[in-house]
């Protein structure tokens, strides 16, 4: 098993180890049961810390964890300062606040547009 596949494993286990409630879908008993990595990722961005980034990092693309980012997490408006930690760690985002405000609103205007 290569290295990432073996971290991706790991992340996967641990998350349903500890989130069961939220698991309920998933046989969870089943051993070689993965978590997708959407899931993964988006779980860690929020509750993970700096080791667990290192590992998110590590084992998927910038451009993946980048678009579960934008089209997930910000939209939310929840949880700032952890967006902020987000946007430096992974993207190296000099203004964070002003990157956020403006992903949010072009989320917004993309939603609304959808509308009419």
């Amino acid at each position: 098993m290569k290295n990432s596949e073996k971290i991706k494993k790991e992340l996967s286990r641990a998350l349903i180890s500890k989130h069961k409630s939220w698991l309920w879908s998933y046989n969870i008993a089943d051993e070689n049961v993965l978590l997708s990595d959407h899931i993964i990722i988006e779980k860690y961005l929020l509750w993970g810390n700096r080791y667990d980034w290192a590992k998110i990092k590590q084992v998927f693309n910038s451009s993946l964890i980048k678009d579960i980012w934008i089209n997930n997490l910000i939209p939310s408006g929840m949880y700032e300062e952890k967006q902020r930690r987000i946007a430096k760690y992974f993207f190296n985002i000099n203004q964070p606040s002003k990157y956020l405000k403006t992903a949010r609103k072009k989320h917004l205007n993309n939603a609304l547009a959808g509308i009419n």
